[in-house]
C-alpha cells in the first residue's frame, strides 16, 4: 500500500551529486525551513516578569527560539494524500524538485526505520500536525518559566520545557501548509559535521519530474542499480507512472 511508502522531493542535481552515489540523506538545520515559524522565532509568555530577565519580550523570545533550534536537525518527507499517491503532489514539485525537473525518491518506511536505528525515536519522527489559524482568537503561548540564574536557560529549555512542549515547538505548521503531507524526522545534535541516514536498504522507486531532462538518464540508472525508475504519463488531471525498461539503456 502506498501507506506504506515515504516520498523525498528533491532537485536533479542533489540527487546525482549527493544523494544516489552513496544512498544517504542529510539531515538540514531547522533553521533552513521555509516557515517562518521555524526560522524566525517561536510566540512564548512569561511566568514571572520581575526577575530582570526579560526586559524586552520580543528579544528574549528570540533568544530562546535561537536555543531551542540550535541544535536541532530535520529530514522531511511527504506521503499520500487520499485519492493522490505520495509522488503526485504537484505543489511539492514545483517547491522542491525544480518546477518537475528533479525526483521524487520512494522510500520503504520500516526499512528505512530499521536502517537508520541511531536516529529514529518514535516520539521525534511523526507526521506534522496542521492547524487552523483563527483570526478571533490568541496565538497559542506556551509558557516559560524564569526562576532561575541566566546561566540555567539553555539547560531548561532543551530539558524541562521542549520535552513538555515537543509537538508544538517542531511538529506543527498551520493549515496553509497542509498540502506537503510531512512526515518528519527530528534529530537533535551538537555535531558540526554532516549527519547523514542511509536509504540504501530503503530506496524503492524513483519517479521523473515531467520536465526532467533525459540526458541525465544514464546516470539515475547507473547510480541505482535494480530499483525501479518511472516516467509519468499527464492524463485526466493525474500523474501516471510509466516504468523505464533497462534493457533499452544497455551502457548504463
Amino acid at each position: 500500500m502506498d501507506s506504506d511508502f515515504l516520498y523525498h522531493y528533491t532537485k536533479l542535481e542533489n540527487a546525482i551529486e549527493f544523494i544516489l552515489p552513496e544512498r544517504q540523506l542529510r539531515f538540514n538545520i531547522l533553521n533552513n525551513t521555509n516557515d517562518p515559524r521555524e526560522y524566525k522565532s517561536f510566540i512564548f509568555a512569561a511566568s514571572y516578569w520581575n526577575t530582570g530577565m526579560i526586559p524586552d519580550i520580543e528579544k528574549q523570545n528570540e533568544i530562546n527560539s535561537d536555543i531551542l533550534r540550535s541544535d536541532c536537525k530535520v529530514i522531511c518527507f511527504s506521503r499520500m494524500r487520499t485519492p493522490f499517491y505520495g509522488y503526485e503532489h504537484s505543489s511539492m514539485w514545483a517547491h522542491y524538485a525544480g518546477l518537475h525537473k528533479g525526483v521524487c525518491l520512494r522510500l520503504d518506511k520500516k526499512e528505512f526505520i530499521k536502517e537508520n536505528k541511531k536516529f529514529i525515536k518514535p516520539k521525534l519522527f511523526k507526521n506534522i500536525h496542521y492547524k487552523d489559524f483563527d483570526i478571533k482568537k490568541m496565538p497559542d503561548h506556551k509558557i516559560v518559566e524564569y526562576p532561575f540564574e541566566k546561566d540555567q536557560l539553555e539547560k531548561y529549555l532543551k530539558g524541562e520545557f521542549r520535552k513538555e512542549h515537543l509537538a508544538f515547538l517542531y511538529f506543527r505548521k498551520t493549515k496553509e501548509w497542509s498540502y506537503e503531507r510531512e512526515t518528519r524526522l527530528i534529530y537533535f545534535s551538537d555535531s558540526k559535521k554532516e549527519e547523514l541516514c542511509s536509504i540504501r536498504n530503503s530506496l524503492s522507486a524513483i519517479y521523473l519530474g515531467l520536465k526532467f531532462n533525459m540526458f541525465y538518464l544514464p546516470s539515475i540508472l547507473e547510480l541505482t542499480d535494480r530499483i525501479p525508475i518511472y516516467q509519468f504519463r499527464y492524463s485526466d488531471d493525474r500523474l501516471i507512472p510509466i516504468e523505464i525498461q533497462r534493457n533499452k539503456y544497455p551502457n548504463s
